[in-house]
């Protein structure tokens, strides 16, 4: 067995405070693992969005779960003008962006550094990427999309997000995240580079399927994402 690689003894203490917490759960941090930061839908505890983690059901994949100040990363929906959830969004992202800040510190290559959310948890991660536009191993979007009445399609190009996997799905009847905001927000990550998949199922509730569950574990094993 290898020995641990990355040393992420100091996690709680250096990311824990009175507003926001994080938990290490997993797979030991060895090398070569996939660091998955795994972000909570609104109202959830750190082990009620875990059970995404022990759906996957993979031995190598060691899950950051951070959470939000009263389980919610931000107050109202996430269509509404990106003011009326500030300063909550900006602080939110500033957090991911400590985590990710945090493993690449530790020599955790960016290639095995991933963002998996559900709901508000996948809402507040399509924002880290457009904001952040850090080019990690890939992203798991589970019923989400970009903030705002509605997503700029005419943002000029980039490629800074180039060949980066993202999955981003949703449901045709899902009340919370239409649609078009899943597929609004698939369109401008292409713009941006990425290999973006996007699932709609049909008529499927508020939650994670197990078609989406079998994606994330195919994606999670796979070395290399087409």
């Amino acid at each position: 067995m290898m020995a641990i690689f990355h040393d992420l003894s100091d996690l709680s203490s250096v990311f824990n405070d009175q507003d926001y917490t994080v938990t290490q759960v997993g797979a030991a941090p060895l090398q070569g693992n996939k660091f998955v930061i795994l972000l909570h839908g609104r109202r959830q505890a750190p082990e009620d969005i875990y059970e995404i983690g022990r759906r996957i059901d993979l031995d190598n994949i060691t899950y950051l779960l951070p959470s939000a100040p009263g389980k919610t990363w931000y107050p109202s929906g996430f269509q509404r003008e990106l003011e009326q959830n500030q300063p909550h969004v900006d602080r939110a992202l500033a957090y991911i962006k400590r985590l990710v800040q945090y493993l690449l510190e530790r020599d955790v290559p960016a290639n095995n550094i991933w963002l998996m959310g559900f709901s508000q948890g996948a809402c507040i991660g399509s924002q880290y990427l457009f904001s952040s536009r850090d080019k990690l191993g890939g992203a798991l979007l589970f019923t989400g999309g970009l903030f705002g009445p509605e997503v700029n399609l005419a943002s000029s190009e980039s490629n800074c997000l180039a060949k980066m996997p993202i999955l981003l799905t949703g449901s045709t009847t899902d009340s919370w995240v239409p649609e078009a905001r899943v597929r609004d927000t698939a369109c401008l990550f292409r713009k941006l580079g990425a290999s973006v998949q996007e699932e709609i199922f049909s008529e499927r509730d508020h939650l994670v399927s197990e078609q989406e569950i079998d994606i994330a574990r195919d994606w999670l094993t796979a070395t290399q994402v087409a």
